[in-house]
């Protein structure tokens, strides 16, 4: 370890909040609260679009989180040391997971009025019967947020624990654990998105299904953690050991995960339009992302709008090296990036409105699907996403201080 590692850094600069955390946490998730029952009062007796709205904005911030949870946990297993320095918000963004736990409850709450497995039987559900049951399905999604929140906060307290002591030993230990650790995290993720997502229809079946949930969540970490870190930096905090260089390879990582979620993307529409299968294609047809005469003209500008907005624009706008470096560039591509992960989360969940909650392919069809409850929905789990990171950042350092390569990460340049 020492032989990576440079000389800590005397730094200077503001790296904790400087503010009583509790106040603005607590206002934000009152707004939260406040935003999802606008949310209903607007659905009105139509609970299951409410219920799919509110997986919507379930869905789109857990997989930040979990995008996070990557990043951390890969900085171990490759022994990163330029990353140390944006490290610490990353771990609070996973350490957030915690609370996409407890917003999961609701998620199980409202299983009977999401998953249309609640209503069917054997004979429909054939051998998924045993894995889709209401009370089996309750325990493993307890399972997945106790593991991830175990994994995450192992890494923020043995993080924060090295700070108080500069225990450089404590290095080797989060290193030691980061190959279980990531071995978790993709079984996880996996049947995470099966599981909550996948199955809101019961037929449709995708292995790839997972990488998809994950690669679209991590490009949106990457571009969630960058705004964070620029407006600390606005705040006047981060000044020395956070710059460019940092910035411009969080950008790398998203020109990559754009790159990414496109193939990722490619592969399963291309894999199930060849196979033809009824099973998997009615997935597509209700979002439009097929010739089938049903396919809704809504969801059809939506689907080719997710392909450029998600993945044509931002592919060449992130290419040039100048658009990591210049920061009202990489802010905008930011903002663009989050904008698409949302239409992206709306176009996986909210067409499922259409879907028969009996077992059958028909449903009630609309020929549009309405925007302001899900709309209100994301924006309401988003205000109890953002209370518990400010509760969970309270008044700890923002920087791993006491991790012994913060020297490798202030003297970081690229080439």
């Amino acid at each position: 370890m020492s032989d990576h590692a440079t000389k800590s850094p005397n730094l200077t600069e503001k790296n904790v909040l400087g503010i009583n955390t509790t106040v603005p946490a607590i206002g934000s998730a009152v707004v939260g609260v406040v935003l999802l029952l606008v949310a209903k009062m607007l659905a009105g007796d139509h609970t299951r679009e409410w219920a799919l709205g509110y997986l919507m904005g379930f869905g789109f911030f857990t997989a930040i989180s979990l995008g996070a949870i990557f990043f951390v946990v890969v900085q171990h297993v490759t022994k990163a040391g330029w990353s140390v320095s944006v490290r610490r918000v990353a771990e609070i963004m996973a350490a957030n997971i915690v609370t996409m736990g407890i917003l999961a409850i609701g998620v199980v709450f409202l299983a009977g009025e999401i998953y249309p497995w609640t209503h069917m039987g054997p004979e429909v559900l054939k051998n998924k019967y045993p894995w889709l049951s209401h009370g089996f399905f309750g325990l493993r999604v307890a399972i997945y947020f106790v593991v991830l929140s175990i994994i995450a906060w192992y890494y923020y307290r043995t993080s924060l624990k090295q700070d108080k002591t500069g225990d450089r030993l404590l290095t080797l230990s989060m290193q030691k654990y980061s190959y279980l650790s990531i071995a978790l995290f993709g079984l996880i993720t996996t049947y995470f998105a099966w599981d909550m997502i996948m199955s809101t229809d019961p037929v449709f079946y995708s292995t790839i299904y997972g990488v998809y949930i994950f690669a679209g969540g991590t490009l949106a970490f990457f571009a969630t953690i960058i705004l964070i870190l620029k407006f600390l930096q606005k705040r006047g905090l981060l000044a020395e050991s956070v710059s460019n260089e940092h910035f411009h390879d969080l950008g790398k990582y998203m020109f990559a995960f754009v790159f990414f979620w496109g193939y990722i993307a490619f592969s399963q529409y291309m894999l199930i339009w060849y196979g033809n299968l009824p099973e998997e294609t009615q997935w597509y047809d209700r979002r439009g992302a097929t010739e089938h005469p049903s396919a809704p003209s809504w969801w059809v500008a939506w689907s080719v709008l997710l392909l450029f907005i998600h993945f044509l624009i931002p592919f060449p706008g992130l290419l040039s090296r100048w658009s990591k470096r210049i920061s009202g560039l990489l802010v905008f591509w930011c903002v663009w990036i989050l904008v698409a992960h949302f239409i992206d989360w709306y176009w996986l969940v909210m067409p499922e409105i259409r879907h028969s909650m009996d077992g059958g392919h028909g449903g009630e069809v609309a020929e549009t699907t309405p925007f302001l409850v899900p709309l209100f929905c994301w924006a309401g789990v988003g205000g109890l996403w953002k209370a518990g990171l400010l509760a969970i950042a309270g008044q700890n350092q923002l920087v791993p201080t006491g991790d012994p390569r913060l020297g490798d990460a202030v003297a970081f340049e690229n080439f």
